[in-house]
């Protein structure tokens, strides 16, 4: 008897732990560019990106009626957030110019010819409406010739809706925008 009761017990308790997660994952979405810019960046070494401390976590940041900004426990990104942006940055930079975009540590024997800082100091999706990317970039040579680039952005993305796909999709739109004025040195 002790056996069968035990038995069960395991059971309720080993089901209850492989139940299925109420989290929903999501993925920035790569573009559908084709390019067409001229690469002004040869080869770029992409360096992390810098966040503001709420946009570091795993829940995905919304901005409140009252300007608050606010997460929802199962509404998290799918990868490490700081990985992510500068993945996606380095590959709409290769996608877009055709320039050779890579996230550090750079792998390649032959040093890259220029670095790429980008720190971003707002980055959510606002109560009125668009979703908000602001912060500066810096590109600088890692040797020799050339000189150094600092810009200033500030880009916003219409909401079509407040669903959490729609600010996955306008995230990940901006920053193909930001990507495409990197590549421009805009």
């Amino acid at each position: 008897m002790r056996y069968g009761l035990a038995s069960v017990v395991l059971a309720v308790l080993l089901a209850a732990c492989s139940g299925s997660s109420k989290n929903e994952l999501y993925l920035l979405k790569p573009s559908l560019s084709q390019g067409g810019l001229a690469n002004r960046l040869g080869r770029v070494e992409v360096m992390q990106v810098a966040l503001p401390d709420y946009a570091l976590a795993s829940e995905i940041a919304v901005q409140t009626p009252d300007g608050v900004l606010r997460t929802t426990k199962n509404k998290l990104w799918a990868d490490k957030p700081v990985a992510a942006i500068s993945q996606l940055i380095a590959d709409e930079i290769s996608t877009q110019s055709k320039a050779t975009a890579i996230v550090e540590p750079w792998p390649l024997s032959e040093p890259a010819d220029r670095r790429l800082e980008i720190r971003i100091t707002e980055i959510y999706a606002g109560n009125d409406g668009q979703f908000h990317l602001n912060g500066q970039y810096f590109v600088a040579p890692n040797a020799g010739a050339g000189s150094d680039i600092v810009r200033r952005f500030k880009l916003t993305t219409p909401l079509a809706d407040d669903s959490f796909a729609t600010i996955v999709q306008a995230q990940s739109k901006a920053l193909q925008d930001l990507a495409r004025a990197v590549s421009q040195l805009k």
